[in-house]
């Protein structure tokens, strides 16, 4: 699904790299960046959809992209500070 009114297929290439499913972490640090405040886990991330918003050639904007995803499973670990265990 790399087709949709108004977008480019250039997210296509893109999109190819990540058909198959893939695991990642992500941390939120302490403003220092030497402590770990809690970490998100998403284990079996796979693409569904990309493409490139619409925008005018030789324009000032930032081009942009939208992704929709799909997360098999999430895992949060963290500081019990936050209210995670």
């Amino acid at each position: 699904m790399l087709h949709e009114a108004g977008a480019t297929t250039h997210a296509a290439p893109f999109a190819a790299r990540f058909r198959s499913p893939f695991s990642r972490n992500t941390q939120f640090l302490s403003p220092d960046r030497k402590q770990t405040i809690f970490q998100i886990r998403l284990h079996q991330v796979g693409l569904v959809h990309a493409a490139v918003d619409p925008s005018k050639a030789n324009g000032e904007q930032i081009k942009r992209m939208q992704f929709e995803l799909y997360v098999h499973r999430i895992e949060i670990e963290g500081s019990s500070v936050l209210g995670f265990s």
